[in-house]
């Protein structure tokens, strides 16, 4: 186990003089910073404990998420203390880790195996974006955070403080339905068998109207393994949700739309086509949209205009303005050439530009026409 005391790290003054043991380390866990009661633990427990923080801690733990585990250190003299620590994650880009700790040897309670949580915990916690709660092995809350606090709507202690969590929550996400629980939900299951969910969707009661809460939870176990509860993050994830399930709601609209169009409707993305609806593909001459995906939109023009028409393209893409209402000669999937008329109109998609252009066949039209004009010569 390395570690890497950095005396450049200034962020962490307020925990330098705490009674807790607060250590950070990076994602190879590197210790970056020790306040004053970590290093007077290290000098005791240091060789034992980064061995278990590897096995019993890091590993054990979620990366991602706010766990909580204790373990039992003898010193040199074979005295047992136990310790119990809880690791959050404090920044996911620079994988920066807060774990801390503090000595519950007397306060354990024989019957139930748990302990009062440091207030350190409430400290290093108040101003993390996500929501943190703290259960016991009967689903009630023994601790919140301030993001949880107002993701949850709990107001002040007296009002969520030994309540289930389940009374907070309308049921689960599923599809476009809250699905009310009655006697099973996911906390019940991770109690049944240990293993942990992450990204649940929960509905939740907001004040103008359901919100919607991202909950991942794990166990957390004494120094014997015993189970003393469950540790919770939570996301509000309430606008995102509402968005994508419009937007999910348009496109199926907007899918309905093209795939019954009488019209061609066709997307290519670097000349490569992405998407035909059934009308465009039978233009095309082909039987199923299918067939045509992954073509070039090239291989349907006629070789002595593919230079213009991927000129055309790139500088329609270029200008990002639409062309409506022109005709182009193409050469269709069994070698006839016809004559379509469309508009395009250039957008973004996933940080590139594709083009998307709606098109009819006007081969017959173009033909009558041509004979019309042919017998008004001979008219005259």
């Amino acid at each position: 186990m390395k570690t890497n005391f950095s005396s450049g790290l200034t962020d962490f003054g307020i925990l330098t003089d705490s009674d807790s043991i607060v250590i950070v380390t990076d994602k190879n866990r590197c210790f970056l910073y020790v306040n004053k009661e970590a290093e007077k633990f290290l000098s005791v427990y240091g060789s034992e404990f980064c061995g278990r923080f590897s096995s019993d801690i890091s590993d054990s733990l979620s990366p991602s998420y706010v766990s909580t585990r204790s373990i039992t250190l003898s010193d040199t003299e074979n005295n047992s203390r136990t310790f119990r620590f809880t690791r959050i994650p404090m920044n996911k880009e620079e994988g920066k880790f807060l774990c801390v700790g503090s000595d519950i040897t007397e306060s354990i309670e024989e019957e139930y195996g748990s302990a009062e949580l440091p207030d350190i915990l409430e400290t290093v916690t108040e101003h993390l974006p996500s929501g943190v709660v703290i259960l016991d092995t009967e689903l009630k809350i023994k601790f919140a955070n301030s993001s949880a606090i107002e993701m949850l709507m709990l107001n002040d202690r007296s009002n969520w403080f030994n309540r289930c969590i389940k009374e907070f929550f309308a049921g689960k996400l599923v599809g476009d339905n809250c699905i009310l629980y009655d006697y099973h939900c996911p906390f019940d299951s991770l109690l049944e068998d240990g293993k942990a969910f992450y990204g649940e969707l929960f509905c939740s009661w907001k004040s103008d109207g359901v919100g919607y809460i991202n909950i991942s939870a794990s166990l957390s176990r004494d120094a014997t393994g015993k189970v003393t509860g469950i540790v919770c993050t939570l996301e509000d994830c309430t606008e995102i949700t509402k968005t994508r399930s419009l937007l999910e709601k348009s496109e199926t609209k907007y899918r309905i739309l093209t795939e019954f169009s009488p019209m061609g409707i066709i997307v290519h993305e670097n000349m490569d086509i992405t998407y035909i609806n059934p009308a465009g593909a039978e233009i095309l001459g082909y039987e199923k949209p299918e067939e045509v995906l992954g073509l070039s939109i090239l291989s349907f023009v006629p070789e002595e205009e593919r230079d213009s028409v991927a000129e055309f393209a790139r500088e329609m893409i270029s200008k990002g303005k639409p062309v409506v209402g022109f005709e182009r000669s193409l050469i269709d999937g069994k070698g006839r050439q016809i004559t379509v008329k469309m508009s395009s109109q250039p957008y973004e998609t996933g940080g590139s530009m594709a083009i998307q252009s709606v098109f009819r066949d006007i081969s017959e039209e173009k033909k009558r026409s041509e004979e019309i004009m042919k017998l008004s010569l001979v008219v005259e």
